[in-house]
């Protein structure tokens, strides 16, 4: 697998090519890492090399040229590569979903912030290829499993989050918690909430942040069951 590292500062590209070393040992698999500080050599590298990276990690904060700026150049030129962001804030992480990123990394990174995000990178595409059907307005609509946010029931219908849009449609939440069924990464927040863990960003104790900057609201009487049942979902993917 290859990964190409984008941040203007060499020391935290050692950093993130440790944690990925150390990840690939762990994991037993090959992951070739290349680091790159300036972006125009990486735009030239990128689309000289005949075998695309698997993954890209940008920055978003650069002097060159911030990150956004370079995955929407990727983007006009038609690529869809696997993104995960990093900076240190969390203030980007709108901006990142913008651009469809697969996650986002606070600086400093650890092995296990980078370990973490593997896990839920993997998941969410371990059922990529899955599809529900839905209808939504006047015609209905594939949705891929694993480009689903979360859902949010409003009144008679229940509205579908995705990183390819937002849907309304006449479901219940009985009937997508039966479509989505199969899916591991699915969590019942509640009656009005079903989110999917591949895109949490964190628990906190009365909410769980989405990576788009959503707050979902935990009731109290299964805020400890959410937490723990997020912690085996990470834990899962080692």
């Amino acid at each position: 697998m290859k990964i190409f590292v984008l941040d203007d500062e060499k020391k935290s590209i050692a950093q993130m090519k440790a944690c990925i070393q150390e990840y690939a040992e762990k994991m037993g698999v090959v992951m070739e890492a290349h680091g790159f500080t300036d972006v125009d050599e990486f735009l030239l590298e990128y689309e000289q090399s005949e075998e695309k990276p698997y993954l890209v990690i940008i920055r978003v904060e650069m002097e060159q040229m911030s990150g956004i700026e370079v995955a929407r150049l990727l983007r006009e030129k038609g690529s869809s590569v696997r993104l995960i962001f990093m900076d240190i804030s969390d203030k980007y992480a709108m901006d990142a979903f913008d651009v469809h990123a697969d996650g986002y990394l606070t600086k400093p990174v650890t092995y296990q912030d980078f370990a973490n995000t593997m896990r839920r990178f993997r998941a969410r595409f371990a059922v990529e290829s899955h599809t529900i059907q839905v209808r939504a307005e006047r015609s209905r609509v594939n949705l891929h499993t694993a480009d689903i946010l979360f859902a949010e029931c409003v009144g008679h219908n229940v509205w579908i989050y995705s990183k390819e849009g937002d849907y309304k449609t006449p479901l219940t939440m009985g009937k997508l918690t039966e479509l989505l069924q199969e899916e591991k990464s699915f969590l019942a927040c509640g009656r009005s909430y079903l989110v999917n863990m591949a895109y949490i960003s964190q628990v906190e104790n009365e909410v769980i942040v989405m990576n788009n900057g959503a707050r979902i609201p935990i009731p109290v009487r299964i805020r400890r069951s959410v937490a723990e049942e997020y912690r085996n979902y990470c834990s899962g993917w080692n």
